[in-house]
């Protein structure tokens, strides 16, 4: 399990797509890899591997021309930093969603 962890990066994955039926396949294919923290935000805790097919996965729906996706990764030391306003909780960094 040590070893898993310290192949997983963080990442805060945000999106914005202009077509309904794109937005829906992209929210569904998303809550397979992440958690929902907003409507168009996950995070997750991916490999190299499962962040390479969920690239192409998306890649298969939207249209890059009209659609946007970002990737952010997050450092596991940032998190103690983390700075929350309102509503919202502090992400389980340390007990990831694991895709194996």
């Amino acid at each position: 399990l040590n070893k898993l962890m310290s192949k997983l990066q963080f990442y805060l994955i945000i999106y914005d797509i202009a077509d309904e039926k794109r937005l829906v396949k992209v929210a569904k294919m998303m809550e397979n890899y992440g958690v929902r923290v907003q409507k168009s935000v996950f995070e997750a805790a991916l490999t190299k591997k499962v962040l390479k097919k969920l690239r192409l996965d998306l890649l298969q729906v939207i249209d890059i021309d009209e659609d946007g996706l970002k990737f952010f990764p997050l450092c596991p030391k940032c998190e103690p930093r983390l700075i929350i306003i309102g509503a919202g909780e502090r992400p389980a960094l340390m007990q990831p969603l694991l895709i194996i």
